[in-house]
């Protein structure tokens, strides 16, 4: 192998190259340079220029070849290849969010349409009525079967069977809906690709390896008569010391590379809002002691849900105008809670019924009252402004759905 030797412009000579403190580093490629010449020029950009496997790596300012060989620059090979892993995965994440936001959009606005001919196909067959609801176990919408589900199931198109819905309606109900079930099958696999990226698993492995050690060390420093406390909230503790860590090492917040992560979830979350007025629609077409009623209480439950993870993903990002965004939609879905149980009369004769109605319709306004505050203290920025005059519409509205669910005034119409 032909040895070409490359030194710092310091020295003339390569006889003048102390060794001892700039060592001569030997590439497989044939060209020697020293340690700080080397270094010198893996510092500037154009040193990053051949590729492994997709992924930018430094190279020999001479040929160009690989120096991940070299153990030296192996650990900032590894940190140049994360880098533009992060970036290429970005890049798909959001042309596919993109894609999938495009489509979404275009398809709310052929609906109006589409729900006229629905609402019409309805009247052809009269739904039975149903005054109670199917059983607990029959009802799966808004529960997690599985816990490695990432979301709790959401098969809204099968309401035939569970809720005693005539099955003309539930084939019209299939075809309104599938594309809003295209829409989320599509947000769903964005945010599962989003959950699993190299950062995030990265990440993940950074702070259980930091929550470990920090365990360890308490362990250590507590007395046998009192060791570390094991319960949720101190386990919690430790695990967000170690999240912050992980960010000052330089990992992305919560290992997600940009929004695509709460994005996916927010316009999954969206379809499920589109999907429970359409049902709402159709349950007063059918008549409120149908089985669409009971399927209407399941979705906003599964809605629920979603805007539970919603708004704790915003808050563990600090993306402080989503949870706003998240506390005024469980605004309205307490609301929208309230208005269902106010379209049924309240129990004249069985007095326990009645008992159980009034204590829910309390537990749902001080939630209500709860979640108001939250979104009044957290609008401190002049330009969050409609979001206070949003949550002022629904506690008015709120105010009459409570009134009506407790049989103070007659609902109208």
């Amino acid at each position: 192998m032909d040895l070409n030797v490359f030194v710092s412009p310091e020295v003339k000579l390569l006889r003048e190259l102390d060794v001892d403190s700039d060592p001569l580093l030997v590439l497989s490629c044939g060209h020697a340079l020293s340690m700080t010449a080397l270094d010198r020029e893996l510092m500037k950009p154009s040193s990053l220029s051949v590729f492994q496997h997709g992924v930018e790596s430094a190279c020999c300012p001479r040929c160009q070849r690989s120096v991940s060989d070299l153990m030296r620059y192996e650990l900032r090979d590894k940190r140049t290849r994360i880098d533009q892993q992060m970036k290429y995965e970005q890049i798909a994440l959001s042309k596919g969010m993109d894609k999938a936001q495009k489509h979404f959009n275009k398809l709310q606005g052929t609906l109006d349409a589409s729900q006229s001919e629905f609402l019409d196909s309805l009247m052809k067959t009269k739904a039975p009525p149903r005054k109670n609801p199917p059983g607990i176990k029959t009802r799966p919408l808004g529960k997690f079967i599985q816990r490695s589900s990432s979301f709790p199931q959401s098969d809204v198109e099968s309401i035939s069977k569970i809720y005693g819905i005539p099955q003309d309606h539930e084939r019209a109900w299939k075809t309104l809906v599938m594309p809003l079930v295209s829409s989320i099958e599509q947000f769903t696999s964005i945010y599962d690709k989003a959950s699993q990226t190299s950062t995030m698993k990265i990440f993940e492995a950074v702070v259980v390896s930091l929550s470990r050690s920090q365990k360890e060390a308490d362990a250590s420093s507590s007395s046998r008569t009192q060791p570390p406390s094991e319960d949720a909230s101190a386990m919690e503790a430790v695990r967000s010391k170690a999240k912050a860590k992980a960010i000052k090492c330089g990992l992305p917040q919560n290992g997600h590379l940009g929004s695509v992560f709460i994005d996916s979830l927010q316009e999954r979350t969206n379809a499920l809002f589109l999907i429970l007025s359409l049902a709402f629609s159709a349950m007063h077409s059918a008549g409120i002691t149908s089985g669409w009623y009971w399927f209407v209480e399941d979705l906003i439950t599964c809605a629920l849900v979603h805007v539970m993870m919603l708004r704790d993903v915003a808050l563990d990002g600090n993306y402080k105008r989503r949870v706003i965004q998240a506390r005024l939609m469980h605004l309205d879905l307490i609301y929208k809670m309230t208005k269902l149980i106010g379209l049924r009369p309240v129990p004249a004769e069985d007095t326990a019924a009645k008992v159980v109605r009034l204590q829910r319709v309390r537990q749902l306004k001080k939630l209500q009252e709860m979640e108001q505050k939250q979104i009044k203290d957290g609008c401190i920025e002049s330009s969050m402004a409609p979001y206070l005059d949003l949550a002022t519409q629904l506690d008015t509205m709120m105010s009459q759905a409570v009134n009506i669910a407790k049989g103070k005034i007659t609902r109208a119409g």
